[in-house]
């Protein structure tokens, strides 16, 4: 499954929903697709979960990061 790595937005344009708006596109226009991230700030955990991606019960033991995919 394709990996989607660091995906950032700077701070000026946070919380005005470019990020969600630019996974909904990618989502809706690849609806066979299944895709996989990982998350280093659980604080992300929300957005990405919104976004109906799972977390993984796969995770690395002793790893800070969080796997989720989208199927």
């Amino acid at each position: 499954y394709p990996y989607i790595g660091y995906v950032h937005t700077l701070p000026e344009y946070r919380n005005q929903g470019y990020g969600k708006q630019w996974f909904k596109s990618l989502l809706e226009n690849n609806t066979m697709q299944n895709y996989w991230l990982t998350i280093e700030n659980l604080e992300l955990e929300k957005f990405y979960t919104q976004l109906e991606f799972k977390l993984w019960k796969g995770n690395p033991q002793g790893s800070d990061e969080k796997v989720f995919t989208r199927f």
